[in-house]
């Protein structure tokens, strides 16, 4: 008895442990106050998996798959939304390599005929199961009212200071949703290029906590 009773207390201890070092759970639940309605379902920490049953990925491009965290860019239609970036952290070289893959495009030329490109496009039948995505950057058309936008659905934000050369937004918001994620949320809109990036600060990303300030 006292044999399976400290066995139990072990297995009790072990999983206790497993579930304190497990990483923090997100859910579109807990982040949709935050989310554009233009992504449906979709939130900061989802699995690639998850995130491509949401989002048809099948003509994304990835502009450079060298580095480690994979940006890919989604060609999309919804509401003023033209088109959605995402950075992937967590994929191994291997995973990365399966995922997209290079293939021969034909453009046509702005002065008559086309021309050949390279492109590294997603392999739909090589989803991994590995990986999460924790940056989405919106593409808005150019007539859409962006700055309008972001004070309505965030509030009043932090304006550009004018006197800082490295100019990175027109307006910051720092947010923190119900699953505890603290977003750093950036909307640039000057001219016709009018972007809004929702940034997730995860632990071990290039904008996590634990690396940046």
């Amino acid at each position: 008895m006292k044999l399976r009773s400290s066995l139990l207390l072990s297995i009790l201890f072990l999983a206790s442990a497993a579930l304190a070092q497990s990483p923090p759970k997100f859910s579109h639940e807990a982040q949709k106050a935050v989310i554009p309605e233009e992504l449906g379902k979709v939130y900061l920490g989802m699995p690639v998996a998850d995130f491509a049953k949401a989002i048809d990925i099948s003509k994304a491009e990835a502009p450079d798959p060298r580095f480690a965290d994979l940006d890919l860019v989604i060609p999309f239609n919804k509401g003023s939304v033209n088109q959605i970036v995402v950075k992937i952290h967590g994929l191994s070289r291997d995973e990365i390599n399966a995922f997209v893959t290079p293939q021969q495009v034909e453009d046509a030329s702005p002065i008559g005929g086309a021309f050949t490109r390279t492109v590294h496009r997603v392999n739909s039948e090589k989803i991994p199961q590995n990986g999460f995505v924790y940056v989405i950057s919106l593409k808005y058309d150019p007539g859409f009212d962006l700055a309008g936008y972001g004070v309505k659905k965030y509030g009043r934000g932090t304006p550009h200071d004018p006197s800082d050369d490295n100019k990175f937004y027109d307006m910051q918001w720092v947010k923190t949703s119900k699953d505890g994620l603290k977003w750093l949320i950036r909307s640039t809109w000057e001219g016709d290029a009018k972007t809004l990036q929702l940034i997730g600060r995860i632990d071990g990303t290039a904008w996590g906590l634990d690396d940046i300030n």
